[in-house]
């Protein structure tokens, strides 16, 4: 089994059917994300909510093509944090593209984790949200276990989690 992006893995998926407004979606995940067990004592979430939705996580935030990628650093992780949200309904977070999106992707770091290194796995990140099959199998996912499976197809392609 051949993985493309051997660097990093989902820690987290989440399909999103409720949201209609990108504060519902930042709020839906941040109370899903938070409730994990390795951020459950780092972060309430409604702080993570607070952290995600801040303008300067926003201007940096939108990838385009429908995909967005949201980076914060948080005090007392032990290692990097990935999460991946698929949502039934495309969201506007005013992409230079004018698309809406409807993946979202949510890069926790170590607050003391080099810079350098961060920059190469949202690189990484980056080119892998930009791939039309990438995108093509996160779109059909339903539920967050069939968007799981999809990232460790049989083939081997896309990322273990």
């Amino acid at each position: 089994m051949t993985n493309q992006y051997p660097d990093f893995t989902f820690d987290f998926f989440h399909v999103e059917t409720i949201a209609i407004k990108k504060n519902q979606i930042l709020s839906n995940c941040a109370k899903a994300i938070a409730a994990l067990p390795q951020l459950r004592t780092l972060m309430s979430a409604k702080k993570l909510e607070n952290e995600l939705a801040a303008p300067e996580i926003m201007e940096n935030a939108v990838l385009g093509g429908g995909a967005l990628i949201l980076s914060i650093r948080i005090e007392g992780l032990k290692r990097p944090f990935i999460g991946l949200i698929h949502t039934k309904t495309p969201l506007d977070f005013s992409a230079a593209d004018g698309l809406s999106c409807d993946i979202l992707c949510i890069v926790a770091c170590p607050e003391q984790e080099p810079i350098p290194t961060g920059l190469q796995r949202l690189s990484r990140i980056t080119r892998f949200l930009r791939d039309k099959k990438a995108q093509d199998r996160i779109r059909i996912a339903d539920r967050a276990d069939v968007l799981q499976a999809l990232m460790v197809a049989a083939d081997g392609w896309l990322l273990a989690a």
